[in-house]
């Protein structure tokens, strides 16, 4: 019988991403404890407050090198999304924002965050047609390669099916 789990992206037992990666690129990864079938992605991001958006890079601004992610699987690697501005953000984990008591739409500004919020959470589904299945010991990461030590928290996790 599958069952579901969940998989932080770590670096070494930290899963906070606010790190600054500018210098000597950081990698968060979900290693496979067995033969999985991953899903999506789920990001949760926080800011310290909403004038702190260019914390994550405004249309205006990109960050110079972003957050890439990738999957290293039977010796192949391949990558699944470079992010560089919190719109890209917006349009790659789908839609999903959270803060000062309520729930929006994204898009409601040029940044791909709305209003007065202050959190951000969303899902990339990966195609339904092409499943990452990773085996034993593989691997899907997130190499942050800016500052983002400006957020209050970052975090991923892959979601999907243990097959047993």
């Amino acid at each position: 019988m599958n069952q579901p789990f969940s998989l932080p992206f770590l670096n070494g037992s930290a899963k906070n991403m606010n790190v600054d990666g500018s210098s000597v690129n950081k990698t968060f990864a979900a290693v496979a404890p067995s033969t999985v079938l991953i899903s999506q992605l789920s990001i949760i991001m926080s800011l310290p407050s909403t004038s702190v958006l260019t914390g994550f890079g405004t249309s205006a601004s990109a960050l110079s090198n972003g957050l890439i992610f990738k999957v290293d699987a039977a010796g192949n690697t391949g990558t699944i999304a470079n992010i560089k501005t919190n719109g890209d953000l917006a349009l790659m984990f789908g839609p999903g924002q959270a803060g000062n008591s309520s729930v929006l739409g994204l898009g409601n500004t040029v940044q791909g965050f709305g209003g007065s919020l202050d959190i951000f959470f969303g899902t990339l589904y990966l195609p339904a047609n092409s499943p990452t299945i990773l085996e034993s010991g593989d691997q899907i990461y997130c190499v942050v390669r800016d500052n983002l030590s400006s957020l209050t928290f970052l975090s991923v996790a892959a979601q999907g099916v243990q097959i047993l």
